[in-house]
């Protein structure tokens, strides 16, 4: 099959996280930080002071989960919390847990002020192993963060001088505890909260027993409810803070967590228990020259029927821009127009020109390329060559092959048999069709199945794509599980691990197109309200919307289903498709902020997401505030003068209403202000033509003597230019000196020094300019020549600049000064004989003499 040919996507162009990046397929199997956003969007939240915490014994350290048997609980999903009163050291071991051989995991260690400290990248092939991480004294607590859900499990050690505390995600598997395993929680003064529990096949029961006074609550976890549904137990209130104690009974897995408070922390010690504090150091984002490449359609999947009107209307003021559809080859290969109606419904109706078609069956996702599913590929073929509205239909020949099909060659023989059938049948290039594949599940780690380390999607793709070459048009998976707002990035390094497999074309774009044609918190019933119904799942579709559009590979995106089902809740609509649920008011906001091109943004955040969009000479960028604290923001670089207006859109993810305001500007252009935290919003302005750079002058200032520092005085615009400095010793660079200072060193005694300067704004570099010259006072060498015996005559020859500086000559026998000699000649007399002799020599000009410089020692015979 050809590829693709739509007129609307831009060319894909290197993006830009630093002014000069490495190249883009380099960066692609390197993959970096997502963007994020800026500016006024709600009054800072101020965090309560934390309180004193007691330093603990010298040389003792503290597992988070211990049990009594001296054995270490691991973490399976959470955040660590890590207040350091001092330099110090927090230990991590991991074991696996299940399909630890196909899945690379991170830990990310972030600062106060949501800035990634470290990332430690754990390879699949690490299922065991250890790092430490590194913390000094700070104000604010750090976060160590493991993301689930999770593969192996992780024991965390805090080092003597460190407060730990932990916050468990509500639903899932928080932890594995050994029998015996206490913790610590607070409860402040007049608050209601819930202690709340989920049964995972380990833990049984739960009990908090307040220290004050003795009194407890307890919680059975019950062993038969439905993954969305847990226990929960109110924990009596005071009217002064309280510190309880939690036990558990049995051991293994369990999720426990706190409702009422958030967050809701845990610690070993009741010592430990702190308020968290947040660090005030705000997340630069800097708007960049260049573009990244094209924005993704964003759509849904939709249902196997024909949407009532209703339903049809709220689709369409979701904004979506694909759909992904099933074809049950049963029901179809009966019914050649069984899926006429429902198709016209998206594309003639709804004029959505990409869709993505899963092949299926009601019986079972093991298709066979036998009569039935060959009469319905044919039918679906027919069907697609009417559609009247044109456009891109992606068809898939399997859901999720490398879930359903026992090995790689049971597919690729009938996918080979699909393929032909496809390239047989006339018409189908003209009517838009192409072939995606291989539909995974998952694309780098695999599907939740064991021996999924032979079942990964992206070995699957390349062997396919080693077969099939340029008959597959679009490489193709689903996403799932990732449960964690700080993991989303993850979609990010997905994506870019597909573009590195496909390869980049001349343009910068990968080669075939890249599609998740599904995605979801959850697989299967694994499913929470937590999750999908509230705040919460808006924030981490619209995470996950930004990640997979920064670097412009991307070329479709949709969710899950857009309503729910019986089955589960993972839809943008209720399950009757009448109410939008808050991710659908995160996809309308999205939509309603969309544009075509991706542009080149930096970001040196953690948990602030953004993206950079543009038609024209519009200008959007999209953000998500991840953290639970407000972000102090600041827009630099390449944005618009103050007398532009910038508008702030902010959502309310309950009601799905925005706020509008217009954005202040600081004299010099940038715009600073703060996120609310669990924000999403955007910023919107009309982007100026880029004022093209110009370099007017350059000087250097300083005195031209070793240990002085010469300065450039660099006249350009605009002021937001990237400027850079070649200095320059006679004709060799000098490496590594690369700023607009540089002090002399003796290796530049005598020398000539010049500076070199360009100039560079919106991709264009100006002319390079060269500042004076400066001749560095010195003596660049010294030699004493002639025969060194009494009666002879020695000479310095000495090489210096300027050359009209006066020179000074010392002569020394050993270390005595011989008196009255000052030229650069000495006839050597009987008191020398067997002595060492040595000239000292320095230049002087306008009242400055150089540093001074010998000759080579000379004995005399």
């Amino acid at each position: 099959m050809r590829q693709p040919s739509i007129s609307s996507r831009q060319p894909h162009h290197s993006l830009q996280l630093a002014p000069q990046p490495k190249p883009r397929l380099a960066r692609l199997l390197a993959p970096v930080l997502a963007a994020g956003l800026a500016i006024p969007l709600a009054p800072a939240l101020g965090a309560a002071p934390a309180q004193d915490l007691p330093t603990a014994q010298a040389g003792t350290a503290t597992a988070l989960f211990s049990g009594t048997s001296g054995t270490s609980g691991v973490v399976r999903a959470g955040r660590v919390w890590l207040k350091a009163n001092a330099t110090d050291q927090t230990a991590v071991t991991w074991k696996p847990i299940w399909l630890a051989d196909a899945n690379a995991e991170r830990l990310y260690l972030v600062d106060g002020s949501g800035h990634l400290v470290e990332q430690r990248n754990i390879a699949a092939t690490e299922t065991s192993g250890s790092h430490t991480f590194q913390t000094s004294q700070a104000a604010a607590d750090y976060l160590l963060a493991v993301p689930g859900y999770t593969f192996r499990g992780y024991a965390v050690t805090a080092g003597p001088n460190t407060a730990i505390q932990f916050e468990p995600p509500r639903v899932h598997v928080a932890a594995d505890l050994p029998a015996g395993t206490e913790l610590y929680f607070n409860v402040p003064a007049n608050t209601s909260v819930a202690l709340a529990g989920k049964y995972h096949d380990g833990i049984t029961a739960l009990k908090a027993t307040r220290v004050q006074t003795g009194t407890s609550v307890s919680l059975t976890l019950s062993q038969s409810l439905a993954y969305k549904d847990y226990n929960k137990v109110s924990v009596p209130t005071a009217t002064t803070a309280q510190v309880w104690k939690l036990t558990f009974t049995g051991s293994g897995k369990v999720g426990f967590w706190l409702e009422g408070v958030s967050p809701g922390l845990f610690a070993p010690k009741a010592e430990y228990l702190h308020t968290l504090t947040y660090g005030s150091q705000s997340t630069t984002l800097t708007v960049l020259a260049g573009q990244a490449g094209q924005s993704p359609a964003v759509g849904v999947a939709v249902p196997y029927l024909v949407p009532p009107q209703a339903s049809i209307n709220l689709l369409s003021d979701l904004g979506i821009q694909s759909v992904s559809q099933y074809s049950f080859v049963d029901r179809l290969a009966t019914n050649p127009n069984r899926e006429t109606a429902q198709r016209q419904v998206y594309t003639d109706q709804m004029g959505l020109t990409q869709d993505v078609t899963l092949l299926s069956a009601t019986t079972g996702s093991r298709l066979t390329a036998n009569s039935t599913t060959l009469t319905a590929l044919d039918y679906w073929l027919a069907d697609t060559k009417r559609l009247k509205a044109g456009g891109t239909h992606y068809l898939a020949f399997a859901d999720e092959p490398n879930l359903n099909y026992p090995d790689y060659a049971t597919f690729k023989a009938y996918f080979d048999t699909m393929l032909q059938r496809v390239e047989a049948t006339a018409g189908v290039d003209q009517a838009g069709v192409r072939i995606a594949a291989p539909a995974s599940s998952r694309f780098t780690g695999g599907p939740f199945i064991d021996g999924a380390a032979s079942k990964r999607g992206i070995d699957w793709a390349s062997q396919l794509l080693a077969t099939y070459g340029d008959r597959i048009d679009a490489v193709s998976w689903h996403e799932w599980m990732v449960r964690d707002l700080l993991a989303t990035r993850q979609y990010r390094d997905t994506i870019q691990a597909a573009a590195a497999l496909v390869g980049l074309d001349a343009n910068g774009r990968p080669k075939k197109d890249l599609i998740i044609s599904q995605t979801n918190i959850s697989s299967g019933s694994s499913i929470s309200a937590y999750e999908q119904d509230g705040e919460w799942a808006a924030l981490w579709w619209a995470s996950v919307v930004i990640n997979s559009s920064a670097d412009g590979l991307l070329t479709v995106l949709n969710w899950f289903q857009a309503a729910d089902s019986e089955s589960a809740a993972k839809g943008m609509l209720d399950i009757n498709g009448t109410v939008v649920k808050p991710v659908g008011y995160a996809q309308a906001f999205l939509a309603r902020h969309w544009a075509s091109t991706v542009y080149n943004l930096g970001n040196d955040g953690f948990d602030v997401d953004a993206v950079l969009l543009g038609d024209g000479d519009k200008r959007i960028l999209l953000g998500v505030n991840k953290s639970s604290a407000a972000r102090p923001i600041k827009l630099t670089g390449l944005v618009p003068t103050c007398a532009t207006t910038v508008k702030l859109y902010f959502l309310n993810n309950t009601t799905g209403t925005e706020t509008t305001s217009n954005v202040a500007c600081s004299g010099s252009g940038e715009r600073t202000g703060t996120v609310a935290p669990g924000g999403i919003f955007a910023l919107e302005w009309t982007q100026t033509a880029a004022q093209p750079p110009a370099l007017t002058s350059v000087k250097l200032n300083g005195n031209g003597v070793i240990g002085a520092t010469l300065t450039a005085q660099v006249v350009y615009s605009p002021a937001t230019a990237a400027v850079t400095y070649q200095w320059f010793r006679g004709t060799k660079l000098i490496n590594g000196v690369t700023g607009p200072s540089y002090t002399l060193t003796t290796a530049d005694a005598g020398q000539d020094i010049v500076l070199k300067v360009t100039v560079t704004s919106a991709g264009t570099t100006t002319p390079a300019k060269y500042s004076n010259h400066v001749l560095v006072l010195g003596v660049s060498s010294t030699t004493l020549t002639g025969t060194a015996r009494v009666g002879y005559t020695l000479t310095a020859q000495v090489a210096y600049l300027p050359a009209d500086a006066t020179v000074t000559y010392q002569w020394f026998r050993g270390t005595k000064l011989i008196s009255g000699v000052t030229g650069s000649a000495y006839r050597l007399t009987l008191a020398d004989a067997g002595q060492d002799l040595v000239v000292k020599v320095m230049v002087t000009k306008a009242g400055v003499t150089s540093p001074a410089k010998y000759t080579n020692h000379v004995i005399v015979a």
